[in-house]
């Protein structure tokens, strides 16, 4: 005889498909007002600018509309297709695991970016002995693969060493 504890009850905190969408009715022309359809005309910017400079896109209404379109698909699927039932928004452990897991990801992505292409180069030349002056700013260490390939030679290769 085996003894086991009662399942615990799974609680479906998704609605699937709850809010019907629909990309032709979207596309036919009148759907959406005139106005909004004209974009909206606000006098700053997104702050998105010295990103783009340092990133070298020169064009920057495909950023911009690249962007949008990624965050209208993420926030379509977010509300859409995977919505969360007001049982998601009253749990604070549930909430908190959700935003801690991107904070935290992306924290790390950032910090690991940070440290092969800013930190590591700037300390190693100052282990060199380079006067600080003549050291390159940060952001010519992103740009340039062969400024990086000097201190580091596998960065000649780009991902080469990574690949099977």
């Amino acid at each position: 005889m085996i003894i086991r504890s009662p399942e615990p009850e799974v609680k479906i905190l998704v609605d699937r498909d709850h809010i019907k969408t629909s990309f032709e009715e979207w596309a036919r022309p009148g759907h959406f007002s005139r106005t909004i359809a004209k974009g909206l005309k606000l006098p700053l910017g997104s702050g998105t600018y010295m990103l783009m400079l340092t990133i070298s896109i020169a064009i920057p209404v495909i950023w911009r509309r690249s962007l949008e379109n990624v965050n209208a698909f993420a926030g379509w699927f977010h509300y859409h297709k995977a919505a969360p039932k007001l049982a998601w928004f009253q749990d604070v452990e549930s909430m908190l695991n959700h935003h801690l897991a991107g904070l935290l990801g992306l924290g790390s992505l950032s910090w690991a970016g940070h440290q092969v292409h800013v930190s590591l180069p700037i300390n190693q030349f100052l282990n060199a002995g380079v006067d600080p002056k003549e050291i390159p700013l940060p952001h010519e260490f992103i740009l340039n693969r062969d400024l990086l390939a000097q201190l580091y030679p596998s960065f000649a290769e780009g991902a080469t060493p990574f690949s099977p």
